[in-house]
């Protein structure tokens, strides 16, 4: 049977997800990005390039919004079979994702699809009816989601998008989504102390927190187009590690011996220098997300994994609102994860998940965005 092939940075009737270069072949870049189409084939399949040294890349596949599979990809180019002998009289909705986040530390890390091949014609794929950014931390890459809770290993099979809390949101509200998003990485600092595992510092940039020279060839640190896809809503959930790194050691700078600490005082309470430290990076992440998305609702969520700088990061929110009069921007405090909600890595699982999505999903239904 004759096998058409479509390639999904020139074919209008793919629909490319997440901030990327449309190159041929198209790379993936950050969780829950991919593509999407309809066809009337009676088989698919994805021809994948991918490599690593470290961590694997792992997909999802949906069919009419229904996990078929989900796996690992081998190193070299694949032919990876979504489905086959189905009713060539049914249109069928058919979604690759991209499991896990960028993985910073193994350079060899790629993924790229090349073509779609199918024995059918493809359809366009329906409109949604809004736009999505979602800007986090390990929570919003899915860590945790895809092993049981005596499961402690960082190791790409844990992560997931299924059941995560930013793709049920989008669902509720029939919306696209992006992510960006990088376990460990804070507004300020990361878990460790580190200042250079703030994501603020690549908002900017298509996916510069892979900045080797494979992933520069590739469009990583080329500045991102905001007009290219405009959001509705953009969703952030960071200061979580913000928030561990006050109990963590001092990071101290390769090179240059300089000392990174957020301090706590004698008594256990949060030095009140570096809450200013927390307040000026919540601040000046709002304005940035403010000028590159001007008509975005902005809604800053916390507390998943705890609540400790909950007063500080919920003052900077206020203190632009008030400062800017600008009302298109909010807080919202999520439910904090209870014991019985705990995934692998000692992170949120399926159901904490859903308990922060009824929260931001209902907040944001009623701004009718």
């Amino acid at each position: 049977m004759q096998l058409y092939k479509y390639i999904p940075s020139e074919d209008e009737n793919i629909v490319i997800h997440g901030r990327t270069c449309r190159t041929v072949p198209l790379p993936l870049f950050w969780t829950g990005s991919g593509i999407e189409l309809n066809t009337d084939g009676t088989e698919l399949y994805f021809e994948i390039e991918t490599d690593y040294s470290i961590y694997e890349q792992w997909i999802r596949i949906l069919i009419n919004n229904y996990t078929m599979i989900r796996m690992p990809l081998p190193k070299g180019i694949s032919m990876v079979c979504a489905f086959r002998g189905t009713k060539s009289d049914s249109i069928k909705n058919v979604r690759l994702i991209k499991e896990v986040q960028p993985m910073q530390y193994d350079p060899a890390s790629f993924l790229k699809i090349h073509s779609v091949q199918c024995n059918g014609k493809l359809y366009p794929v329906k409109k949604r009816k809004y736009k999505i950014e979602f800007v986090g931390d390990s929570i919003t890459s899915g860590e945790g989601l895809a092993g049981p809770r005596d499961l402690i290993e960082w190791i790409p099979m844990v992560f997931s998008t299924e059941g995560n809390y930013a793709v049920q949101v989008a669902e509720v509200l029939d919306a696209d989504y992006r992510i960006i998003s990088q376990s460990g990485w804070g507004v300020y600092a990361g878990w460790n102390n580190d200042p250079n595992k703030a994501l603020p510092k690549h908002y900017t940039k298509i996916c510069s927190v892979l900045s080797d020279e494979n992933n520069k060839r590739l469009g990583t640190c080329q500045d991102y187009d905001f007009s290219e896809w405009k959001a509705n809503a953009v969703v952030v959930n960071l200061g979580s590690n913000d928030m561990f790194a006050f109990n963590k050691p001092e990071w101290i700078e390769p090179g240059t011996g300089k000392v990174y600490k957020l301090r706590l005082e004698a008594d256990g309470s949060y030095n009140a220098e570096d809450t200013e430290k927390i307040h000026h990076a919540v601040y000046e992440f709002i304005k940035l997300i403010r000028k590159c998305n001007k008509d975005a609702y902005i809604l800053w969520t916390f507390g998943m994994m705890g609540r400790g700088l909950q007063p500080y990061i919920e003052d900077a929110v206020s203190a632009f609102i008030r400062d800017t009069n600008d009302h298109k921007v909010s807080f919202a405090l999520l439910p904090d994860i209870k014991d019985e909600w705990i995934g692998a890595n000692n992170h949120p699982n399926a159901q904490s998940h859903a308990a922060a999505a009824r929260v931001i999903a209902e907040k944001l239904l009623r701004l009718n965005l």
